[in-house]
Order: C-alpha cells, then sequence, then structure tokens
C-alpha cells in the first residue's frame, strides 16, 4: 500500500484485467492497493481503439498508463517562481539569447534593473536547463560542447630575439596591478584579410578592439605608434608588458616600430612571447576572444562588421558583469585601479 505503479506492474495488471478478466476488487486484492487506487490507474490507461468492423472499444494499455504517470510526475512539485512574472522571464530569455549574456550576467543585470527578484542564480540555471524559457536550453547555452583530439605538435623554435614568457617577472601572475596585458589577433573567414587586434588587461579584464586591414606586423605595430601619440606621456602607466603568441603579426621587424625609437625600446624589454602551443599562458586574452566569438563568427569576413558593432562588441565586453568581481564589470574594475 501508498507505492506508485511501476512498469512491470502495469504490464501485470494488463494482463489480469484483459486476459484473464479479474474484476477491480480482485485486482486491489492482488495488488494490495485500494479499490479507488485500481480504478485511478485503470483511467489513467483507458484508450480507445477501433476493431475490424470500425467499432470503437475501449481498453487498459500499461504502456499509456506508464507515459501519462511520467508526464504527471515532471509536473509534480512547487509552482516556478517565475511563472507570474512573463515580463521577467522574457527578460531573461531576451539577455541570453539576443544579448549572449550568461545566466550570472544576466541575473545581475536584471537585479539592478528591478527589486522581485524571487530566486537564486542556481534556479535560473534550473530553469534554462528545463526548458522553461521561450527559447530552449541548447539556444540559451553560449558554449557547445565537442570533442577533440589530442594531437601533438611539434613546437617551433624560437626566435633567439624574442623574449619568452620565462623572463616576465612572477609578480604578473598575482594580477595584482594595472597594466600587463595580453595581446592577439581574432581572424574572420578563411581567404579573407582583415582580422582583429584585441588586447586584453590581466587585472581588470578590460578589452581593446581594434580593427587591421590585414595580419602584419606593420598593422599591430602602427596602432601602438596611434595609441602611444593618442596617451602621450601616460602611455607607459598603461602599458608595463604586453604578452603574444608568436605569430607572424607581433614579429618585431617591423617598419612602424622602427620608426619610433622610444616605442621600439619599450617593446624590445617588455613584450614577452608565449610558448609555442601554450595558448593557457594568455588565458584571459583567450577568454575573451570567446566572449567576441559570440558575436563574430570564424565563418564571417570581419570587413562585413561596421566599426559601431565593433565597439558595441568592446563595451559589451567591458560593462559585462562578472562572478570573478562580484557582479562587477571591467570598467567598474578599471575606475578602482587607475
Amino acid at each position: 500500500m501508498g507505492k506508485h505503479f511501476t512498469l512491470k506492474e502495469r504490464y501485470i495488471f494488463e494482463t489480469l484485467l484483459n486476459k484473464f478478466k479479474y474484476t477491480f476488487k480482485q485486482l486491489a486484492n492482488y495488488f494490495n492497493k485500494s479499490l479507488k487506487t485500481i480504478y485511478n490507474e485503470y483511467y489513467r490507461g483507458l484508450v480507445t481503439l477501433l476493431d475490424t468492423n470500425y467499432n470503437e472499444y475501449t481498453i487498459y494499455q500499461a504502456d499509456v498508463a506508464q507515459r501519462k504517470y511520467e508526464s504527471n510526475m515532471k509536473n509534480c512539485g512547487r509552482n516556478l517562481l517565475i511563472s507570474n512574472n512573463i515580463e521577467l522571464a522574457n527578460r531573461l530569455d531576451d539577455l541570453m539569447y539576443y544579448d549572449k549574456y550568461s545566466p550570472y550576467s544576466a541575473y545581475q543585470i536584471v537585479k539592478q534593473e528591478r527589486n522581485d527578484i524571487n530566486f537564486c542564480l542556481s534556479t535560473l540555471i534550473n530553469y534554462r536547463d528545463s526548458d522553461v524559457f521561450l527559447h530552449t536550453c541548447n539556444e540559451l547555452r553560449i558554449y557547445k560542447k565537442s570533442k577533440k583530439k589530442n594531437t601533438v605538435k611539434q613546437a617551433k623554435r624560437n626566435n633567439s630575439e624574442k623574449q619568452l614568457i620565462d623572463n616576465r617577472d612572477k609578480d604578473i601572475l598575482k594580477r595584482d596591478s594595472f597594466g600587463h596585458w595580453e595581446l592577439d589577433t581574432v581572424i574572420g573567414k578563411q581567404g579573407t584579410k582583415e582580422v582583429l587586434l584585441v588586447l586584453t588587461e590581466r587585472m581588470t579584464r578590460f578589452e581593446l578592439i581594434y580593427r587591421m586591414t590585414s595580419k602584419e606586423c606593420d598593422s599591430t605595430w602602427n596602432i601602438f605608434v596611434n595609441l602611444k601619440n593618442k596617451l602621450g606621456d601616460t602611455f607607459y602607466n598603461y602599458f608595463k608588458t604586453i604578452t603574444c603568441d608568436n605569430g607572424v603579426e607581433f614579429s618585431q621587424n617591423s617598419n612602424a616600430l622602427m620608426s619610433d625609437v622610444e616605442l621600439n625600446l619599450f617593446i624590445k624589454n617588455n613584450l614577452f612571447y608565449c610558448h609555442p602551443y601554450r595558448s593557457n599562458e594568455r588565458r584571459s586574452n583567450e577568454n575573451a576572444n570567446r566572449l567576441i566569438r559570440r558575436f563574430i563568427n570564424k565563418s564571417e569576413d570581419i570587413s562585413n562588421y561596421t566599426d559601431e558593432y565593433i565597439k558595441y562588441v568592446q563595451d559589451w565586453i567591458n560593462t559585462l558583469p562578472r562572478r570573478m568581481f562580484n557582479g562587477k564589470s571591467s570598467i567598474d574594475m578599471l575606475r578602482l585601479n587607475i
């Protein structure tokens, strides 16, 4: 008594009722359940069929009863905390789908916008995974799991003139001082020339994104020459070290770099190269690139995007509420540290 019917018991119920013509009272005695429970089970699995003469008849089917039971069990429990607030549900759905925010960032944004949030972040994630919102869980998930093959790549020899990351001050790993940047490029569709130069500040995760007409070292260092001219003497307060990979776009054999003696000297002393195939040595930069990929796919030509759109992506990243900063954004952390 008191236990729900299992699938096996339902098949026995079907056989006893349909084949051996047990009465409801006999079924109640057999399963040691109340007569009301037997009636409920019977009507749960009752279906209407047609015989060979197209006459309707009703019969109990265990599979039907099991499906209804499982469906009802999914709807058990307390009502959704968000069920009576369609406006809030739509706002969260829009933030996660159209604005491409993670559940954490979307939760922080709506907490700042309104004071009627009556559930926690874990509940929001459960709602997303249970397809409560207008868009499905797969549509709202930002990153898709993919299987990567473990391939061993042969490391390239580094130019002896390059300063490896091993020579960088170990205190930089603590991320407790501003001005240490990671540098990378984001490419577009294969065969296209335009790329994005991405700079990520290690302490605040503040992001700078610049369009480059080609993946050449002159394009890279021209941007730094312009930055230096724009910031003047304060340039060296904002930029203390730069860490990049071994791409050709970061080669120091650049006419743009040679034309500025002061900047050239700074780059030689403060530019550090990661080991080949060690993107984890620029982890902040790689994570920022993943954020950019929410808006700019690899299969698209970067020249198709306007400067205003690229600026929008940069501002979106810099105003993104981050868990590591207790809900503050990179721009908030920048203001606190400069």
